[in-house]
């Protein structure tokens, strides 16, 4: 409970506005164009806003800069579907 009396969302607060997050990360994705984590969160973001196309192509975009990375390579996967 926080102060107030009211419920505290489980949910951290960016996954709870997922456009907004997903504005904010592609600034900064935008900057940092050699991390693929910038991607990939772009793309749990994106997901989250519902927007599969944009999440697709920023997972595949995290992929091709960390190919060996296992929980990339599922994202990947399951937004292909």
């Amino acid at each position: 409970m926080v102060a107030g009396g009211g419920a505290r969302s489980a949910r951290p607060p960016a996954l709870s506005r997922p456009a907004r997050a997903a504005e904010d990360l592609k600034a900064a994705a935008a900057h940092l164009a050699d991390r693929p984590d910038a991607f990939y969160h772009l793309a749990l973001a994106l997901a989250a806003a519902h927007d599969d196309r944009a999440a697709l192509a920023a997972a595949e975009r995290a992929l091709r800069l960390t190919p060996g990375s296992a929980e990339v390579r599922s994202l990947t996967e399951k937004l292909r579907r």
